[in-house]
């Protein structure tokens, strides 16, 4: 919304397009026996009051944070859904002593070459050499795993929906490539491991 009502400000009015949902893992070293945590214990240990994996039924070990680089989306999506806990926890911020990566990729690869290490990407980036916990929304909720089905039937609580803007509404080649991106582009979203509009229960706006 602030990027909107910026745009609007700037005399430009923007028209928003859903055109894939994404789901954001949060991912430690294989060897961790940690298997699931909940939204609140994730803040906890990305806003620094969480720092011993002792304290969550793991080994004796400090917790290595990774985070994305402040300029990343998955950053400030991870942010607003987890650290600040939708708002519920709006006073929280990253840890200062956050390991900042500039990418998904070297985010997995960091994490699998750590093993007190914590860290999270796009669902499209997870590999074999990490693994992904299990997240719990609120006390009492059933854990989910980070799937595209989960993020389909909206049980995994970390994910979000991908934009494209216009301003104004489209036309000519623009148009075109905004009902690609809707129609034929979704096979490629899928590919990607996003998950398509599709098949996602909420509707595009």
């Amino acid at each position: 919304d602030k990027e909107k009502n910026a745009a609007k400000e700037a005399g430009i009015d923007p028209v928003e397009y859903v055109v894939a949902y994404d789901g954001i893992a949060v991912i430690v070293h294989p060897s961790n026996q940690v298997d699931e945590l909940s939204v609140e214990q994730l803040s906890k240990i990305f806003s620094g009051q969480i720092g011993n994996w002792s304290e969550l039924g793991g080994p004796d070990k400090d917790i290595v944070l990774i985070n994305r680089d402040s300029s990343s989306g998955t950053y400030e999506a991870f942010k607003e859904l987890v650290v600040q806990m939708n708002g519920t926890a709006s006073e929280r911020d990253y840890a200062l002593e956050a390991l900042a990566l500039q990418s998904n990729q070297v985010v997995v690869q960091t994490v699998a070459d750590s093993k007190p290490a914590i860290g999270y990407c796009g669902l499209g980036y997870l590999q074999p050499q990490v693994k992904a916990l299990k997240v719990v929304a609120t006390d009492g909720a059933e854990a989910a795993e980070p799937t595209v089905a989960n993020v389909q039937n909206e049980s995994y609580p970390i994910s979000r929906a991908l934009y494209m803007y216009t301003n104004g509404q489209p036309t000519d080649a623009v148009a075109d490539y905004i009902e690609y991106v809707k129609g034929p582009g979704q096979q490629l979203v899928e590919q990607l491991g996003y998950v398509p509009v599709s098949e996602h229960p909420s509707p595009p706006k």
